[in-house]
């Protein structure tokens, strides 16, 4: 019987690695850049560890940086909607109002008086994101604070089993794509409960809400 809790072998790390490596250096990425669009922002040296195989890389990191390299984001956004085509342009002013100037990840105001980079300017979050086939209309998006809609990137809430399992095939796809002789160990690894009971705690109001005060207070000590 297969242990999926024992440790990827070092071959999977290595070859993850050189894999993760390559893709950035095609996009001549510094470390420091790739880690600035990843969620909570890891050191660079980690990044480092995982690129060398000597750092074993969480499933979760592995499927984001997957992600991150092999994003179809660009023709997505570039092929909006033909409701956007035809004048669905909005303004943030305009979804602010709409929204009562509530942030729609941490539940509290936003005060349009902040502009970017502070934290808490307002900023437009896609509810399904452009990478996952979202529009960019009215109805697919809502008020938030920057550093809140920095801190959800692209990932999408699960709020049932059939979303966990949904989202389990989305891994597989990956994994098979980019890793096929690992695809069955990596993906037996993933339990759908788990992963709703982490999605949840991921995108709880109260957890944007201390994640928005970290931002404010880093940004605030680094003078910016």
């Amino acid at each position: 019987m297969t242990d999926h809790n024992a440790p990827l072998p070092n071959q999977l790390t290595e070859r993850v690695g050189a894999k993760l490596r390559h893709a950035r250096e095609l996009r001549r990425w510094k470390r420091a850049d790739v880690v600035a669009k990843l969620v909570g922002t890891p050191a660079t040296n980690t990044l480092a560890t995982w690129e060398y195989g000597t750092r074993l890389i969480s499933l979760p990191r592995l499927l984001e940086l997957c992600e991150l390299y092999n994003l179809d984001a660009g023709p997505l956004i570039q092929q909006r909607s033909t409701e956007n085509q035809q004048g669905n342009r909005y303004t943030v002013e305009e979804i602010g109002e709409r929204d009562d100037w509530i942030c729609g990840l941490c539940e509290t105001p936003v005060d349009p008086i902040w502009r970017y980079p502070d934290p808490r300017a307002p900023s437009i979050d896609h509810i399904q994101p452009l990478s996952d086939h979202g529009t960019d209309t009215r109805d697919n998006v809502r008020m938030t604070h920057w550093g809140c809609n920095h801190e959800r990137n692209a990932s999408m809430e699960l709020t049932t089993l059939d979303d966990a399992r949904r989202s389990k095939q989305k891994v597989a796809n990956v994994f098979e794509r980019q890793f096929p002789e690992f695809a069955e160990q990596l993906v037996a690894r993933l339990d759908p409960e788990s992963m709703l009971r982490a999605s949840r705690e991921r995108h709880s109001p109260q957890r944007y809400r201390d994640r928005l005060a970290r931002r404010i207070e880093r940004f605030e000590r680094e003078g910016r």
